[in-house]
């Protein structure tokens, strides 16, 4: 089995063969340990003015925390696994100082998203975990993730889909696909968690037994790194660098929305006098609007979906009524709903 190194210097994987690379140099970003360049901060969200060993430390435990985790009775984290990923949110942190948002997909009993969640704090206290799990969660995973005290203020719970549309266009610094987890339709998720970690963001797949997810995440465009923990069992951690071109090919379901509403912006625009053909567009364009709003759209935004109704039904009493007065007063309110702000 592969292991991971860590000291001063930096975190090293080792495979099996006795192939070393390095995941995360401190001295790459320190320049020499006597300078600071990591922006620790203390509990009150200062800057650590100490903070030459900050980093070794914050490791170390994070690492001790993850080899306690997995040795625990009844798990399924992998510590050489959850090491790799602690250190790919940290050198993702290193290349800015600002808060990180992580997305955790397949969230499992929740012992990556703790350790997620503590990294993230360590580097910035306004980072955020987001765990999507299609499951609720059970007693085990609250159990776990209430030892993060205040740091739970950090964390987000998304009960959806794997392969949810609702998730922001280039939103995540990091997204890990928790293969841990049964993954029941890979394409779809490796896909969608593409399209939702920022270019220059760290798309991460944990793989276990599972050749379908690794497959096709090895066929998103561009290229990707691996750390093989275990061969015997599938065991591997695969890590892909997110570029502008990786994503060019990646259907936006969101942005499709987005164009939608701009293209009854403009079907709607003049001065005032909107002929049938435009209010025929104007309904197709709803239609259209009201089935990616049931995709994109959780239950909490009802009343959006709702108003999307309310236009759709106002511009069909616009084209068919032949009373003037109702006519007119269909129109104004269909106006309104265009000058309201989408996203």
């Amino acid at each position: 089995m592969a292991k991971i190194e860590y000291g001063i210097t930096g975190v090293f994987y080792k495979s099996d063969a006795g192939e070393r690379r390095c995941i995360l140099d401190f001295l790459d970003y320190y320049g020499n340990l006597g300078a600071v360049a990591f922006h620790a901060i203390d509990r009150e969200g200062n800057p650590n003015v100490d903070a030459r060993h900050t980093m070794p430390v914050i490791v170390r435990e994070l690492f001790s925390e993850s080899n306690a985790l997995a040795n625990a009775v009844d798990n399924s984290l992998d510590a050489q696994s959850a090491a790799i990923t602690i250190a790919l949110v940290i050198r993702q942190s290193l290349l800015g100082y600002r808060p990180l948002k992580i997305l955790e997909i397949g969230c499992n009993q929740g012992l990556l998203t703790s350790l997620l969640v503590r990294t993230a704090v360590a580097v910035h206290p306004s980072s955020r975990v987001y765990a999507l799990s299609e499951d609720l969660y059970d007693d085990k995973f609250v159990d776990i993730i209430s030892g993060l005290g205040d740091s739970l203020d950090n964390l987000s719970l998304l009960t959806t889909s794997l392969q949810s549309d609702m998730l922001r266009d280039a939103f995540f610094d990091v997204t890990i696909i928790n293969g841990a987890q049964l993954i029941e339709a890979p394409e779809e998720v490796t896909e969608n968690s593409l399209r939702v970690t920022r270019p220059g963001g760290y798309l991460v797949c944990l793989t276990e037994g599972d050749s379908w997810l690794r497959d096709c995440f090895t066929a998103l465009p561009g290229s990707y790194e691996e750390y093989d923990i275990s061969p015997d069992n599938g065991k591997s951690v695969l890590v892909k660098t997110v570029s502008d071109a990786d994503q060019s090919g990646i259907s936006s379901p969101q942005q499709r929305f987005a164009d939608l509403c701009s293209g009854l912006k403009s079907v709607l625009a003049g001065d005032g006098n909107i002929e049938p053909a435009q209010l025929h567009n104007a309904v197709a364009i709803l239609t259209e609007m009201e089935q990616y709003a049931i995709e994109l759209f959780d239950i909490r935004d009802i009343d959006f979906k709702q108003r999307i109704n309310d236009a759709k039904e106002n511009a069909l009493n616009a084209l068919y009524t032949t009373d003037a007065e109702f006519r007119e007063l269909c129109l104004e309110r269909l106006i309104v709903f265009t000058d309201i702000e989408i996203w």
